[in-house]
């Protein structure tokens, strides 16, 4: 599958706050957020702000469409 990195440092873990709760996620190719296994946050995805998330391994923020798009192996 496909995922969208980010543009400084190359993770593909995002996060982004949603009523005081850090919600954890990656952005597929298609820009569609799935959620980290470890959380029950799927009813709040459709809410994240995609025009500021931030990046789990670095300080960059910023809107979805400016993340690189890589092919990456997941398990």
């Amino acid at each position: 599958m496909d995922y969208r990195s980010c543009p400084s440092c190359g993770a593909t873990s995002f996060f982004s706050a949603f009523n005081g709760d850090k919600v954890v996620f990656t952005v597929s190719d298609t820009g569609v957020f799935i959620a980290d296994p470890d959380q029950v946050f799927d009813e709040v995805l459709s809410d994240i702000d995609i025009w500021q998330i931030h990046c789990s391994g670095c300080v960059w923020s910023g809107p979805i469409h400016d993340l690189r798009l890589e092919s990456i192996l997941k398990n």
